[in-house]
């Protein structure tokens, strides 16, 4: 599933909520119906997720039911506006309000950790004189470079994303790779800060607390520059 149509049940959501402030009943019907269908169609899908997710793991985090919650809230809406859309029309704009306000706090968290990096690490890095190629940033110097990489999980959705970061040293001289973590290729903020998991990532989906995952992630670039600095 994707943001896309999150963003398209939305839009015509908002269709049938002005086609009852116009009391338009030819429209009613017709975005009722579209928008009815689409939503069980998503609905079915997360419910087989859902089911398939559970039978694997054994349980289910709050994360793993969120949309599954979301559709099945829809639904009872508009089973609600299906029998009174011609009698009750306050009733009825006030369930589409709530469908309407369910999708609208659907964010893209994948799009999320993309704001982050350009508008949160990305400007402290370059203040550190580190350049950057895609998701890596690198500071070349003649005896060592640093690198650092934002490190996306490949099992991302808009629903529930999270990153790492990977960090390193190169040696120059001796043309090899300087880590803590033997052997590694690059090492993470658990070999720094012992009281982090070595592969805890920052995580965001509906559940999190952003600003406290945004203060860890500064947090740990600090601490990875301080230790870039024993490499002058």
């Amino acid at each position: 599933m994707s943001f896309k149509e999150i963003q398209e049940l939305l839009e015509l959501a908002k269709r049938l909520y002005e086609s009852f402030k116009r009391y338009n009943i030819k429209n009613i019907q017709s975005y009722l119906k579209e928008l009815a269908e689409y939503n069980s169609e998503l609905y079915e899908d997360e419910k087989g997720e859902v089911s398939w997710l559970r039978s694997v793991t054994g349980f289910l985090e709050p994360k793993d039911k969120y949309l599954f919650i979301l559709f099945s809230a829809n639904n009872r809406n508009l089973k609600v506006i299906k029998k009174h859309y011609r009698s009750n029309v306050k009733k009825c704009i006030r369930a589409v309000e709530k469908i309407i306000k369910r999708l609208a706090e659907v964010k893209d968290h994948i799009a999320l950790i993309k704001e982050i990096v350009n508008t949160e690490i990305a400007p402290l890095l370059k203040q550190w004189g580190f350049r950057r190629k895609g998701n890596t940033f690198f500071k070349p110097g003649r005896i060592y470079s640093k690198y650092l990489r934002v490190d996306p999980s490949r099992t991302n959705t808009f629903v529930n994303a999270e990153f790492v970061l990977d960090f390193w040293v190169f040696d120059e001289k001796n043309k090899k790779t300087v880590t803590i973590t033997k052997p590694s290729e690059f090492d993470r903020i658990g070999t720094l800060l012992p009281k982090r998991k070595k592969e805890e990532p920052y995580n965001f989906n509906p559940y999190s607390d952003i600003p406290k995952e945004k203060a860890k992630i500064q947090e740990d670039l600090e601490a990875i520059l301080k230790y870039f600095d024993r490499f002058n």
